[in-house]
């Protein structure tokens, strides 16, 4: 047992086990923070341990074009969708910016002469039912016009001149050298195809002669034709279809069995035209004095209108003119 100045000092062993006993706490405080500082880098200043973690795949796996990827995570920002494509059946049209051109005439639509459409173009206003030859009569030089369209009757007169003349030119009623009437045809509109058909009816009682003697059968190449007298000279009638022929020799009591002849074969070559009903007179002179030109006329209804062509360059020219008459546009 110590006494003195040495008592109550711990001996020497039990200066070494303390020692002993602090340098295992120390380096145990050590190791403990060696290993807290290698996971956390910014208490140690250095740089961590990372963990081993399973390496990604090299490539992604594709995401479809419509779809579009789930997010990871909340986020603020909506999922990305591709807008869709409209179908090209919903676009659309382009507005169009082209001038649509009328397309050409029907075929077999008829085409009139200038003259003639020149002569129609002075009326203020045309019947619906206006009609116009397509044929102009043959002339030495060319063919003017004259146009009235007086008491409901829209008339044209071709006239054959040297030269062509505006319609309705002076020179054309002078009577100068070359000029000759070619013809004339009309379009008369009524109210009602009854008015139409009176209105032919008072037309034939003027035009056609009635016989003033005995009848009596005549053979001119047609069957049921006819003789008679006339208060105007000898007359023949036959029928052709809706037609009332008659051809008068005036002047002369004999009958025109020639002239009847003539015009009964130039009635089997044409087209007459379309009619309810119509009257065809030929006037054949039988002296000077009587006239130097026979004068053909042929006037027809058809519904509410009446029309009418007249030459006085004999039957066929006549025939002609009214086998080219067609409705005018």
């Amino acid at each position: 047992m110590l006494t003195g100045r040495h008592a109550g000092r711990p001996s020497s062993p039990q200066l070494l086990a303390g020692a002993r006993l602090l340098v295992g706490a120390r380096l145990l405080v050590g190791a403990v923070g060696a290993l807290t500082c290698a996971l956390v880098v910014s208490a140690c200043g250095g740089h961590p341990v990372a963990a081993r973690v399973p390496a990604a795949p090299a490539t992604a796996p594709a995401v479809s074009a419509t779809t579009a990827p789930l997010p990871t995570g909340p986020s603020t920002t909506p999922p990305l969708v591709p807008a869709p494509v409209p179908s090209p059946a919903a676009a659309p049209a382009p507005a169009s910016t082209s001038t649509t051109i009328p397309g050409p005439a029907a075929p077999g639509a008829p085409s009139f002469p200038a003259v003639v459409s020149g002569a129609l173009a002075t009326f203020a206003s045309r019947p619906a039912g206006l009609e116009a030859p397509v044929t102009l009569p043959p002339a030495p030089a060319a063919v003017s016009a004259q146009a009235s369209g007086l008491g409901g009757t829209d008339s044209v007169t071709l006239v054959a001149t040297p030269q062509a003349l505006p319609v309705n030119d002076p020179a054309l009623t002078s009577g100068g050298a070359g000029i000759a009437d070619l013809g004339t045809f009309s379009t008369t509109a009524t109210a009602s195809a009854g008015y139409a058909a009176s209105s032919l009816a008072s037309a034939a009682s003027h035009t056609l002669a009635a016989c003033a003697g005995p009848v009596t059968a005549v053979s001119v190449g047609v069957p049921g034709a006819t003789a008679c007298p006339a208060m105007v000279g000898g007359v023949i009638d036959w029928s052709d279809g809706a037609w009332s022929v008659q051809v008068q020799d005036l002047g002369s009591p004999a009958s025109p069995v020639a002239a009847a002849s003539a015009l009964a074969a130039a009635l089997a070559s044409s087209q007459l035209p379309a009619a309810d009903r119509g009257i065809i007179s030929v006037v054949v002179p039988a002296t000077a004095s009587d006239g130097t030109a026979t004068t053909a006329s042929l006037q027809w209804q058809r519904g509410a209108d009446v029309y009418t062509v007249r030459t006085s360059r004999g039957a066929a020219a006549s025939l002609a003119l009214a086998s080219s008459m067609r409705p005018y546009p």
